[in-house]
């Protein structure tokens, strides 16, 4: 499954530690620029995924900044 994340001064790297902490396998990351303050990051993730998994890790995400946005895509 793919997301595509913007996020309000995250890293990728705290993606990649809330992946392990909700049992998500990543398939690939990649990261760019939106403008100076947010950051668009593309993230694959396994299909052996678990749905609660992935409703935990996106509820984070968006629970770190009022800004930040995860869509499937």
């Amino acid at each position: 499954m793919k997301f595509s994340i913007e996020v309000n001064r995250g890293s990728i790297l705290d993606l990649i530690n809330l992946a392990e902490e909700n049992n998500l396998k990543i398939n690939s990351i990649a990261q760019g620029p939106i403008n100076d303050e947010m950051m668009n990051i593309k993230i694959d993730l396994s299909d052996n995924s678990k749905v609660h998994d992935l409703d935990n890790f996106v509820k984070k995400i968006l629970d770190c900044h009022s800004m930040n946005s995860c869509e499937r895509i």
